[in-house]
């Protein structure tokens, strides 16, 4: 499967970036451009687009930081899902650290392990490495962030669970998702 174009990474890394770094005329484009490429995801992606033609960039503010910041079941550090606050995290966020600069990603004030960084790097990492990070990590993650949400009505739900099939879709590979679980079990062992 050819992976989709940089800028579609991108817009998902927009969308699940602090809302200050990215208003809400710049989100509705990340959604457009989604949409384009993934149409199955506008369902998920409406509640986010009603609410940003509904309330003010504050209150988007607000709700972002409430949903993810505020609550570690839903943050969106991949990497302490996974390992926790353990010496594995710290050697993934070192790993993360290197892709980005192998991609030419920029750094934000956010960990390495956080997806506005993590998805930038999927789209211009090596095609093994980033089926194996988004199998292995990223969606497992995806995962346990979108069990935070129970039946909680919120608009990143959706955002999530369409990020979460999109990767499916687009890195399905079991032989990297046991590669990656292999890694992860020897770093475990340290």
């Amino acid at each position: 499967m050819v992976r989709p174009a940089l800028d579609v990474y991108d817009a998902w890394a927009k969308l699940l970036a602090y809302p200050r770094e990215v208003g809400p005329d710049e989100a509705e484009g990340c959604i457009e451009r989604i949409a384009g490429v993934a149409p199955e995801a506008v369902a998920d992606l409406r509640p986010l687009r009603d609410f940003l033609h509904e309330h003010e960039a504050s209150e988007l503010e607000e709700l972002f930081t409430r949903t993810f910041d505020s609550n570690a079941e839903r943050a969106l550090e991949v990497g302490w899902h996974l390992y926790g606050e353990n010496y594995s995290r710290g050697a993934f966020m070192v790993r993360m650290r290197q892709l980005l600069r192998e991609c030419g990603c920029v750094e934000s004030s956010e960990l390495p392990d956080h997806l506005s960084h993590v998805l930038p790097v999927l789209a211009r990492a090596p095609e093994p490495t980033a089926d194996a990070l988004a199998n292995g990590v990223v969606v497992p993650a995806l995962a346990k962030v979108a069990g935070g949400f129970k039946d909680e009505q919120n608009p990143y739900a959706g955002v999530i669970r369409a990020l979460r099939a999109f990767l499916e879709q687009h890195h399905a590979s079991e032989g990297a998702a046991r590669a990656v679980q292999s890694e992860r079990e020897g770093h475990d062992d340290q």
